[in-house]
């Protein structure tokens, strides 16, 4: 009311996820930077891990893998710390609520008269 309200806008909601990874399984996620320089969830594999376990989305910004920051990394550098990382898999990111999937039409129509 008097000027002293936070703008939402201005909110960044950073989750942290995380997920064991315990056999050489790919994760299933292309990983690209954007027109910003910021490194972003380019595509996710039907069926990969990271799809069976619905915890990273396409558009997700990635801030950090394991506690590293990947400001200032290349994309092949940082496919490789995902190929290489075993055990639990730590994942600083900024979920992209645009991209989000369309809400389900559901039609019913009625069975009886």
């Amino acid at each position: 009311p008097n000027g002293e309200c936070p703008q939402v806008e201005n909110v960044t909601r950073v989750r942290l996820v995380q997920f064991q990874r315990n056999t050489d399984e790919p994760m299933g996620i292309t990983l690209k930077l954007n027109e910003e320089g910021k490194c972003i969830v380019g595509r996710i594999m039907h069926g990969g891990m990271i799809h069976r376990q619905a915890t990273l989305h396409v558009g997700d910004e990635i801030r950090e893998i394991n506690g590293i920051s990947v400001a200032n990394q290349s994309i092949e550098s940082l496919q490789k710390l995902l190929r290489e990382a075993r055990g639990s898999v730590t994942f600083k990111i900024v979920p992209s609520y645009r991209s989000a999937p369309p809400p389900c039409d559901i039609f019913v129509r009625a069975q009886f008269e």
